[in-house]
């Protein structure tokens, strides 16, 4: 009798433990991506992706108080083909963290701050790199649509409008990694006490990101950061806002001792403590408030087409303006072909994103509710027009790019009517 309540008791125990959440190891889902075989870059590449798969792994694996699921992908493997899939298929318990980070080229596709990461094939024509490319800040989407508790998403690649990408460098000093005796308290607390996700690149819009052999310069300051903070020590405030200054601190100073600049950017959503945040309480509360059946989302107010513009894709019609101005202005039988190859190369470079201009200046669209979408229609009606025909000129004069004298006619008759355009949509959405 005694034996069979011991077995009673053991039972109810094993099953209040293994039902009880809490107790649960939660899972690290660690994505790596490294272009280890780029014949420019590959070799700082490698440096970057042992770091991340061996040393920042195995002290995640040791003290994060996670488990620690890694996908690591290099060489022919650094694909779009395995993204899509791992992305696609990733399942991301609610408790569960994601660390993404990508090494590589990147270029910009301007619908984005953030770069379009580019899987081997870096020196394809741009007009191919569609296929081998997918934008960062999708990305990060995505892996936040699968509600892990929390999400880094890095990328250390060039955010250039052109593929010109610097050449790697072996002039800077060698940022010195003094060995870390780690504080596990501290990385219990940054992997396990945080929600919400940050994204992160290594430079802004329209400038390079810079390597040399012993690494790219922002991921060795990421490694720096990361070591810094959880060492024993280190005595600041441990938290992924302080971690991100840090890392964009020390990479602005280590490319200004070599006489050029390169700043990272990131953003911070809605990062909060887990324990003791007056903060979880209110966030709880304001998602609970907007899930699917709650009767406040018909009456949501409608927000200004504004809050729908895409900066970026307005900055790009900036850049490409006083270019056009002048090609209008200057062109002529004299300079006919130079300019022809001028066009010719901006076309290439830029047919992508005035194929979906009209797309492409309004990046939140798909967020709209349900109820406001024929008024937000109606305003920007007229800027898919405006796309439209911008789209159909530049195709008229490329169409004669290779006959210069005749692309001369055609470039007076049509860039006044391209740049009218581009003036109107900017006149209205540059706000």
């Amino acid at each position: 009798m005694r034996n069979s309540s011991l077995i009673k008791w053991m039972l109810l125990a094993f099953i209040i433990f293994c039902g009880n959440p809490s107790t649960a190891v939660s899972t690290l889902h660690f994505i790596v991506f490294a272009d280890t075989d780029d014949p420019s870059i590959g070799e700082s590449v490698l440096k970057t992706y042992v770091y991340l798969t061996s040393d920042l792994q195995a002290t995640l694996s040791k003290y994060s108080g996670l488990k620690v699921v890694a996908k690591p992908f290099y060489g022919p493997d650094c694909n779009v083909a395995n993204l899509d899939k791992t992305v696609n298929e990733l399942n991301v318990g609610p408790n569960d963290a994601v660390l993404f980070y990508f090494v590589g080229h990147g270029w910009n596709r301007r619908l984005s701050t953030y770069p379009s990461m580019i899987f081997g094939n870096a020196n394809t024509e741009r007009v191919n790199l569609e296929q081998s490319s997918r934008d960062l800040e999708e990305v990060y989407k995505k892996l936040r649509a699968k509600n892990p508790r929390f999400s880094l998403v890095v990328a250390d690649a060039c955010n250039g409008d052109r593929m010109d990408e610097p050449q790697v460098t072996s002039t800077r000093k060698v940022l010195v990694m003094k060995p870390v005796t780690p504080n596990p308290s501290s990385l219990v607390k940054l992997f396990n006490n945080f929600r919400g996700g940050m994204i992160m690149s290594s430079s802004q819009r329209n400038t390079f990101s810079y390597s040399d052999p012993k690494g790219g310069w922002m991921s060795l300051s990421f490694q720096s950061a990361m070591g810094e903070m959880y060492s024993t020590n280190y005595t600041g405030e441990v938290s992924w806002a302080k971690f991100a200054d840090r890392v964009k601190e020390k990479t602005m100073a280590e490319a200004q001792k070599n006489d050029t600049e390169q700043e990272p950017q990131y953003s911070i959503k809605d990062i909060y403590p887990v324990i003791g945040s007056a903060t979880l309480a209110t966030t709880q509360r304001s998602v609970s408030s907007s899930e699917p059946g709650k009767t406040s989302l018909s009456k949501e107010p409608c927000k200004s087409v504004t809050n729908y513009v895409n900066e970026t894709a307005l900055s790009g019609i900036r850049e490409d303006l006083p270019m056009l101005i002048e090609i209008y202005e200057k062109i002529d039988s004299d300079n006919a072909v130079e300019y022809a190859e001028t066009f010719s190369l901006f076309y290439k470079n830029q047919k992508a994103f005035y194929d979906n201009l009209g797309q492409a200046v309004f990046y939140q669209v798909d967020g709209v509710p349900q109820h406001c979408k024929p008024s937000l229609q109606t305003v920007t009606g007229w800027v898919g027009s405006n796309a439209k025909e911008v789209n159909q000129r530049y195709a008229i004069i490329q169409k004669y790019a290779s006959q210069p004298n005749r692309l001369v006619q055609q470039a007076r008759n049509d860039l006044p009517t391209i740049i009218q355009r581009l003036e109107e949509i900017l006149k209205e959405l540059d706000r």
